[in-house]
This record gives structure tokens, C-alpha cells and sequence, in this order.
């Protein structure tokens, strides 16, 4: 019998390629078995259902409705350090970040100019403060603070009335809440629990309660919980924001912890689809054998076999066949309805989470720019972060300047030129207007002052006696170059030049025909 011939790498038994594929599955859920574990205790913390209403305190008065303080922090817990394993997560704090301040804030008279002179505004003085520049003001601390609600649900600062320095302070810092009895969503104090450095021993704590800037009546200088009594201090104001609250719950809730449990899915997803395409890829071809030494014999060249494209001699009743799933891969792309979870959990474009511009259909507008509902999301964080910037600028500089974010959106040059070029055939512009402008987005380093000798000036009186711009010397909206229809499409052309010069003459010489034929009939009565 013929025995196979330097043949291509090939697998022989079926039922052996499925148990590779079982053992790859095995080996790949022992690996998993942390990230199940911590999907399953994200999955149980959105369940508040199933815990009840809890009290975040054990003292009788401060009663507390909403996420509990402990489910915040462990929440808090376990996105953060998903925020650089977790591609889908890390993507989608970078789009909130990046949406809501690429372009920075615009706080009017903070930046004191280099021609100025004096002394620096209290506003200047607060706002370029080290300190506050790098809790607040910065662009690394305000990315901080936005991947703090996307995290943790609440920013809190702490601001010294006596240096007007403003500092931040942790979630997992906050051991304890101080609430209106009457209104238990408005927190009146926090309790902030930390390592007192200033001792040798490690486990020494520090405990330290801060009235926020909303409790209006008289602090006290320490405050009981449990039979214990802790200080407040008495210079330190907390402002705090908390974004995604229902009306009576005093703690935000964070950006991220609905989307957490899909995201971690669709990461199993792509793990196992490697694994299956691994699987796909490793079996190419089977050998058929009648006989158990026919198979034998082929296993033993098979094994000796390297390289590819080489030729095989088979025997009566041996058959080489290619399996189905020779070169096929895994369809990743079904997995795109859990991505779209996570993006419309954080309210970001599903083609932008995914950093993919085939879930817009390869539509390269629909990949670069910001749907409407993206950007509204960002301008209604905007104006909260524009809200809590207010009061503690106000705290800082005894005043509240204006504060407003720019357009989110960048304007497209092409568009803007052509609402320019529609401005000018308005004649609401005047040359040096537009000229500034056109240079700006043409990136052209201007080698003259002025515009061009001999512009045409559209929609205007001393535009008529103009031949290149109207052949009759009044106004017959046929668009010649300089009136607005040039611009929008409804212009003339040179036939249409061209008719109304036949026309005219037509009419000339319908007139001159009239007046002979009256001058006819005149004679003709004289006779």
C-alpha cells in the first residue's frame, strides 16, 4: 500500500479535535474564575432590590434612603482599577472626559494678562493658587475629577478658609454622613477617616468631621456617633457633588456601575471567541481510512511533515478532506449588542467605545463626530460641573464670575468657508471681515494687508454700472459673479446671458415694426 507522501501538518481524529477544544475551554474558565466571581458581586450590587432600603447610620435621627455609603464604596472598589484593565470602561471614561472638557472652561477674568499691572485679582490669586490648580483648575485635575464621578459616583472638596486652598478628598475616605433630619437628602457634614501620619504607629487613625456649604446654622465643635464624640473642624467647608440621584437620596451614584457588568461579559466574549478561532485554525484537513493500519500509517507521515505546500499520494479507500471550518473565524461582531449596552450605559456612541468605524457601517462622518444625543449628554454635564465650579469660586473669591464651556462640537472648515462665502454674497460682510477669517481657515500666512484690488462687491449700489456683474446695468438676477445666487445655486449662465440679449433685440425690432406700420396708415389717411 502507498503510504502519504510529505503531506501538510493534518489532524486525523474528529473526536480528538473536540476534546482539545473542551480542554481549551477548561483552561480558559479556571482562568476566569476571579472575573466570574467579580461580575457576580457587581451583578449583586445593582441588585438594591434584593438588600432593601438600608440606614446608612446607626444614630436614630440621620436616616438615609438610596445606595448605602459601604455599596458606593465597593462599587467605587471595583471600577476603579478597571478603569486601566477594562478596554471597554478605560475607553468610556476617556469619551466623558474628553466630550465634556477637551476644550477646557472658559472662567471670565481668572487669567490675569502679562500687560496688566497691579495687584492680581482675589479671582486670579484663588484660581492660580498651586493648590487649587492641582485639586481643581488644571486639565489633568479636572480629567480627575470627571473619572471621579465616572468611578465613585461624588466628588468631595474641602476648602481652608484661612489659606482659600481648596484639596480633595476620597470616597473611601468618608466613614460617615451627617444629613438633615427633616430633608435626609441634603448631607449637612461628613466624617473623613485617614492614616495620622504624624505619629509612628501605622494603625493610628485620624477623625475629623466637615460641615458642607449648605448647613446654615451653628457648627459644633464636635460631633457624637455611638457614644463617641469626634471633632469637627472649624475652618474646612466640604462642597460636594453627586451626579445620577433620585430625588431623596443624598450620595450620586457612579457613571460606570451600570455598564460594569456588561463590559466584563463582553471581555469573556472576545476571550472565548480567541479560543474558538485558535480552534478553527488548528484542523485544516482529515484523513479517511478504511483501516486501522491505513490510519497508522498516516498518523507517522503526517507527524513527519513540514512546511506547506507540499504534495500527498493517497491509496484506495484513504480520502483527504477539508473540514468545514477551514478557514473560517469567529464572528466577533455578534458580540456588539453587549458593547452597546456598556456605551448607552455611559451614554457615549457605541462606534466610539468600540474605537471601530465599521459599527457605523464605515460611515466616516457617523465615526468622527458626535451624534446629538452624545452631545447633549455632555453639555448637561457641563452645566453641572458650571453649577458647582460656581460656588466654590464664590467661596474662594467672594464672587461668582461668568463660566461657560466652548462649543463641544469643531466646526468643519469646508462648512464654515461656505457659510462665509454666503455671508459675503449677502453683502452683510465687509472685505476685511471676511478676508480674516478665510485666512484663519485656510492656514495661509497672509503676504499683503489688504484684500485684492478690484473685489467685487456683491448686492451693492455701485455694483450696476458694472458690466461683469450686470450686462443691462439693472438688477436681473441672473448671478453673475458677486450676487448671492452665484453661491447657492440659482446663478445664471451664459446662455442665459445669451437669451436675454436675443430677447431684447426681438423686442426691438417687434417695436420698430409698429411704428412703420402706423406711419402707413397715417399717409394712407392723408390721401
Amino acid at each position: 500500500m502507498d503510504a502519504l507522501e510529505e503531506s501538510a501538518p493534518v489532524e486525523l481524529d474528529e473526536s480528538r479535535a473536540v476534546e482539545l477544544t473542551q480542554e481549551a475551554f477548561e483552561a480558559i474558565r479556571q482562568e476566569n474564575g476571579q472575573l466570574h466571581e467579580a461580575l457576580a458581586d457587581v451583578i449583586q450590587t445593582l441588585r438594591f432590590e434584593d438588600r432593601g432600603w438600608q440606614n446608612i447610620l446607626d444614630h436614630s435621627l440621620d436616616r438615609m434612603e438610596g445606595i448605602t455609603l459601604g455599596e458606593l464604596q465597593e462599587a467605587s472598589t471595583r471600577i476603579r482599577p478597571l478603569l486601566t484593565g477594562q478596554s471597554l470602561l478605560k475607553q468610556g471614561s476617556e469619551l466623558r472626559i474628553g466630550n465634556v472638557w477637551s476644550k477646557g472652561v472658559v472662567i471670565q477674568g481668572s487669567v490675569r494678562s502679562s500687560s496688566a499691572t497691579g495687584s492680581p485679582t482675589l479671582l486670579q490669586k484663588f484660581c492660580a493658587d498651586p493648590v487649587n490648580r492641582a485639586s481643581v483648575f488644571s486639565p489633568d485635575a479636572r480629567g480627575q475629577l470627571e473619572r471621579a464621578l465616572y468611578a465613585d459616583g461624588n466628588v468631595i472638596l474641602v476648602g481652608n478658609s484661612v489659606t482659600r486652598q481648596i484639596r480633595r478628598i476620597p470616597i473611601f475616605e468618608i466613614t460617615d454622613v451627617l444629613v438633615n433630619p427633616d430633608f435626609p437628602e441634603e448631607i449637612w457634614a461628613y466624617q473623613r477617616t485617614w492614616k495620622d501620619t504624624t505619629v509612628p504607629d501605622p494603625s493610628k487613625m485620624r477623625v475629623r468631621w466637615y460641615y458642607t456649604n449648605r448647613f446654615s446654622g451653628t457648627r459644633r465643635k464636635s460631633i457624637g456617633v455611638d457614644g463617641a464624640r469626634y471633632a469637627v473642624d472649624p475652618v474646612s467647608t466640604i462642597f460636594d457633588l453627586g451626579v445620577n440621584k433620585q430625588v431623596g437620596w443624598p450620595l450620586g451614584i457612579p457613571d460606570a456601575l451600570a455598564a460594569v457588568a456588561y463590559a466584563l461579559m463582553y471581555s469573556q466574549f472576545v476571550k472565548y471567541g480567541q479560543v474558538m478561532s485558535e480552534s478553527l485554525a488548528k484542523f485544516a484537513f482529515k484523513i479517511v481510512n478504511k483501516t486501522a493500519s491505513g490510519a497508522k500509517a498516516s498518523a507517522v507521515k503526517v507527524s513527519k511533515s513540514r512546511g506547506s505546500g507540499q504534495t500527498t499520494s493517497l491509496t484506495e479507500g484513504q480520502d483527504l478532506t477539508p473540514l468545514a471550518s477551514a478557514g473560517r473565524g469567529y464572528d466577533f461582531d455578534s458580540g456588539r449588542a453587549m458593547a452597546a449596552q456598556v456605551a448607552a450605559a455611559l451614554g457615549v456612541s457605541v462606534v466610539h467605545i468600540l474605537a471601530d468605524p465599521g459599527a457605523s457601517g464605515s460611515s466616516y462622518g457617523s465615526a468622527s463626530n458626535l451624534d446629538a444625543p452624545t452631545k447633549r449628554n455632555a453639555r448637561i454635564r457641563q452645566n453641572t460641573w458650571v453649577e458647582f465650579l460656581g460656588e466654590v469660586i464664590e467661596w474662594g473669591a467672594r464672587k461668582r464670575p461668568e463660566i461657560f464651556f466652548p462649543e463641544i462640537d469643531d466646526r468643519d472648515p469646508f462648512r464654515e468657508m461656505q457659510m462665509l462665502a454666503t455671508a459675503w454674497a449677502m453683502g452683510v460682510l465687509h472685505p476685511d471681515e471676511d478676508r480674516e477669517r478665510s485666512l484663519e481657515l485656510l492656514n495661509i500666512d497672509p503676504k499683503r494687508s489688504n484684500a485684492p484690488a478690484g473685489v467685487l462687491l456683491p448686492n451693492n449700489e455701485f455694483s450696476l454700472p458694472r458690466k461683469d456683474i450686470d450686462t443691462d446695468g439693472a438688477p436681473t438676477g441672473t448671478g453673475g459673479q458677486g450676487q448671492p445666487s452665484a453661491f447657492v445655486g440659482n446663478g445664471g449662465n451664459a446662455n442665459d446671458l445669451r437669451s436675454d440679449v436675443l430677447s431684447n433685440a426681438l423686442a426691438s425690432n417687434h417695436l420698430l415694426e409698429e411704428i412703420l406700420e402706423r406711419l402707413v396708415r397715417m399717409e394712407a389717411s392723408k390721401d
